[in-house]
């Protein structure tokens, strides 16, 4: 779902800021007046929220019509339902991108009614409908959610509908938005206090000032996280000082250990921070719930190996690499290559180039760095494989998956099962293991020499304007 969320945000921001300033008639105003527009617009909106009604009430009726007794027959109504929601998630980017391309809503936003004028309000504007479509298909989750709660008889407490799509709005929007919208507005800012020119692809010497924005926004994530997600301290116990031990150990010390509160709805953790003076540990309720303290720390081990590993660094190196790529052969190219950035469905087709580059390229590395996060949390300093370590996290996982298989599309993590199988394999071979984090050491330093190449020739091109 994360995904679908960051493709639908990703092609309407870059539609959005693709769109040309003058009075260029859109192509939809060719067919419709604005009150056409509008009302397909508004129909276009109310698709997905509608469709996924519909599936919800036939999801709810059937399990009236066949009362499930067992947690067997609950834990499959709960794939069916994850099934649901994968449909009304596609659905609802179909009619996102309508909305965007079909309807020209940011051409009515920006050019017909003059919203383009004033910062940042033109982009929260153009975010309005897709933004709201979502949110009504949340409606329908929660509804469907409670409705089955009720026939389970859960003990859990009833969440309200403010609360519940609180969480989702800070669990899936915010990470998306925010960092993008801080740029946005940096951008139209300057825009509007007459340093336009300070921002175009003509003036490549000043183009590094949107650097230190994004820096900062790196160092500032696990503050960011902190505030977006509802966390609590970690309680002073044996646990807490288990898992302060193991990050000295690993030299990835900690700023703070937090639990994250998902009301049950998520087994995870996570470690946000690159320095050493803000970094936080985030372990969700569910996680803390669910597992043992020694397969707590296993997890943990897990995460802290991204640090160690420079796994963050190295996926948003590969993340901007098509951007440094286009900033560093846009001089040799000329004009040829205008056209991706006029208010067209070149937009979308450069949207959807990057999207499907993050989804495959940018994915498949990151499902390689889990196994080697996984390879760092078994491996003792010496190289031998700690057996303690690995069954530990191999339980860990294995309970987290549940008994009935994890999902079957994820973006950034391979499945549980195949991790628990490569786990068996080192443990028997530890020299697959050995050389397996050879290859990402090389392919590693690939992506090092590439980047820092591109940016050469970005420095060079921008002393030579």
């Amino acid at each position: 779902m994360q995904l679908i969320i960051l493709a639908a945000l990703l092609a309407t921001l870059a539609h959005s800021e693709a769109a040309p300033a003058s009075a260029t008639a859109p192509l939809a105003a060719q067919f419709f007046s604005e009150q056409g527009r509008l009302i397909g617009l508004l129909l276009t909106m109310l698709a997905a929220p509608f469709a996924t009604a519909c599936d919800g009430g036939w999801f709810i009726a059937r399990l009236r019509r066949n009362p499930l007794t067992t947690c067997q027959q609950w834990s499959q109504a709960a794939q069916r339902y994850e099934r649901l929601q994968l449909a009304a998630g596609w659905l609802w980017l179909s009619a996102s991108l309508a909305v965007i391309y079909l309807w020209d809503w940011p051409a009515l936003v920006r050019i017909t009614w003059g919203w383009n004028a004033w910062p940042l309000v033109d982009d929260l504007l153009v975010l309005a409908p897709v933004v709201g479509s979502l949110v009504l298909v949340w409606i329908t989750f929660y509804y469907v959610e409670q409705t089955a709660q009720k026939m389970r008889e859960a003990t859990e407490p009833r969440q309200s509908l403010i609360a519940y799509l609180a969480w989702q709005c800070r669990h899936y929007l915010a990470m998306a938005l925010v960092p993008a919208l801080v740029v946005l507005g940096v951008q139209d800012f300057g825009a509007y206090f007459g340093q336009q020119e300070l921002l175009t692809a003509t003036s490549a010497k000043l183009s590094w000032l949107g650097i230190p924005v994004l820096a900062s926004l790196v160092i500032a994530l696990p503050l960011l996280l902190r505030r977006l997600w509802p966390t609590s301290s970690l309680p002073t116990s044996d646990l807490r000082t288990e898992l302060e031990a193991i990050s000295q150990r690993a030299k990835t010390p900690l700023t703070q250990i937090l639990v994250w509160e998902t009301n049950g709805r998520l087994s995870n953790a996570a470690v946000a921070g690159l320095s050493r003076y803000c970094r936080y540990l985030f372990l969700t309720d569910a996680l803390l719930a669910q597992l043992a303290p020694t397969e707590i720390a296993a997890v943990v081990r897990h995460e802290l190996a991204h640090l160690q590993r420079r796994h963050l660094i190295l996926r948003l190196l590969l993340l901007t690499l098509p951007g440094l790529a286009w900033f560093a052969f846009r001089p040799l190219l000329g004009d040829e290559f205008a056209w991706l950035k006029d208010a067209s469905p070149n937009s979308l087709l450069v949207a959807g180039i990057y999207l499907g580059y993050a989804a495959v390229v940018v994915g498949y590395y990151s499902k390689l760095l889990e196994y080697d996060a996984d390879l760092a949390a078994v491996f003792d300093d010496d190289g031998s494989v700690n057996a303690d370590c690995a069954r530990d996290l191999i339980h860990a996982l294995a309970v987290l998956q549940g008994p009935h298989g994890d999902s079957s599309f994820s973006w950034l993590h391979p499945p549980t099962s195949r991790r628990i199988a490569w786990l068996r394999r080192v443990l028997m071979k530890p020299s697959e293991g050995i050389s397996y984090r050879r290859k990402l050491d090389r392919v590693a330093q690939i992506i090092v020499a590439v980047t820092a190449g591109l940016i050469g020739m970005i420095a060079i091109a921008s002393l030579l304007v």
